[in-house]
């Protein structure tokens, strides 16, 4: 090797020494913390008319920035915080000066949705969707909403092209849900590729367009039956054992989305009475339930009509229309404890309640052919009786027997 060859080698190395040396201190400095503080608050009056408040903001380009007690407010109501919230870049992207996020992670966050939700669309721009980060991260944090608070223990959303993965869990109301799925970004349009959320011992499947028309399909499959005490405590202490599955479909523009789809429960119990090989459609609109052509046994007890569960408030109001067949009335003393006075066999049975779920009343009307009323024997018997506030107090409006009628 030549006199001039070493030289050379040497300075080369030389540089190489002193370029390295000025990345380590460089990333070990704070660079630029101020102006990316400035280009945040900007971005939020810009896009969202809000105002930003930081603690403080330490970091560089090269090692990424942190910043500390990040706030949100918008007309004077705080919509977003985040104790900590860390940005890397890509460093390729900041040699080409179109800096890129790489990793976008926030720790210890609280959102309002009812507050960011009216700033959150996908406008029909004619462009493909796209997300500013190539990972989003969050752990430790809450997403309140008018249903209840969501805490997210972790979650992770990854682009990939067009196609988004999402991974997470998280507790609703004390219940741990685990999500995975993936989303489609074409245009204005936000597909659902799949979705499997798993709960209560079964899971939850959806696919389809969540944007700008939602149009989906899935299934819930072996749900335990008493998911639905935790998710409305009002229900609580109604009794509900057992496992259910249904088909669904949701159409519709968010968030009002009509759902409807057919309910199977093999075995349960629901407000304490036995259910078994019960089947329906059944649909869900402004807020209410309908269960429209219930099939099954309840009880022992062929059973076949309509319920309606509306929540508006809570407990919801329930609507009950249903008519039985032949039972022995020992199979639902349990469940209406009035039927203690009587014995035997009904014939039939038509049951319309109305009001809260815990204080139903309405008329009962029974046929026997032979029961027993206060140890009494009875024949052909027609009994129509009010029930008033979840059996609390029940008059007979009408008894006919064979020999004499009693009004």
């Amino acid at each position: 090797m030549g006199k001039i060859s070493k030289i050379a080698l040497i300075m080369l190395l030389l540089l190489s020494i002193a370029a390295g040396a000025a990345l380590v201190m460089a990333s070990r400095a704070d660079i630029g913390a101020s102006t990316v503080a400035s280009e945040i608050a900007g971005a939020v009056r810009q896009y969202m008319g809000a105002d930003l408040s930081i603690t403080s903001i330490y970091g560089n380009p090269l090692r990424g920035f942190v910043i500390s007690d990040l706030s949100i407010t918008r007309n004077n109501s705080k919509v977003f915080s985040s104790m900590q919230a860390t940005v890397t870049f890509r460093l390729l992207s900041l040699i080409t000066g179109s800096p890129r996020i790489k990793t976008l992670s926030l720790g210890g966050a609280d959102l309002d949705w009812g507050e960011i939700s009216p700033l959150v669309s996908f406008e029909q721009t004619g462009e493909p969707l796209s997300l500013p980060f190539d990972r989003f991260e969050i752990q430790k944090s809450i997403v309140r909403t008018a249903a209840g608070d969501f805490r997210i223990e972790e979650a992770r959303i990854v682009p990939g092209g067009s196609d988004i993965t999402m991974t997470g869990s998280l507790f609703f109301r004390g219940t741990p849900f685990s999500v995975r799925g993936s989303l489609l970004l074409e245009k204005e349009r936000l597909l659902l590729n799949d979705l499997n959320i798993r709960v209560a011992g079964g899971n939850i499947s959806l696919s389809g367009r969540l944007t700008p028309v939602t149009d989906v399909a899935g299934k819930i499959s072996n749900l335990d039956l008493a998911i639905l005490e935790k998710l409305w405590p009002d229900l609580a202490r109604q009794g509900y054992s057992g496992t259910f599955s249904t088909t669904f479909a949701a159409k519709g523009l968010l968030p009002d989305v009509d759902i409807e789809g057919k309910l199977e429960i093999p075995e349960g119990k629901v407000y304490g009475i036995e259910l078994d090989k019960v089947t329906s459609p059944w649909n869900f609109s402004d807020n209410a339930l309908q269960i429209t052509d219930l099939q099954g046994r309840a009880n022992g007890t062929p059973v076949s009509g309509k319920l309606l569960f509306a929540f508006s408030s809570m407990p919801p109001v329930t609507t009950i229309d249903l008519r039985a067949g032949k039972t022995d009335i020992s199979a639902w003393r349990k469940s209406f404890p009035w039927l203690s006075i009587a014995g035997g066999v009904i014939d039939s049975a038509e049951i319309r309640l109305q009001g809260l779920s815990n204080a139903l009343s309405g008329p009962v009307t029974l046929r026997s052919s032979s029961l027993t009323l206060a140890k009494q024997p009875l024949s052909d018997v027609r009994a129509s009786m009010n029930l008033e506030k979840g059996s609390r107090t029940v008059s007979y409006t009408h008894l006919t027997l064979p020999t004499k009628r009693i009004v």
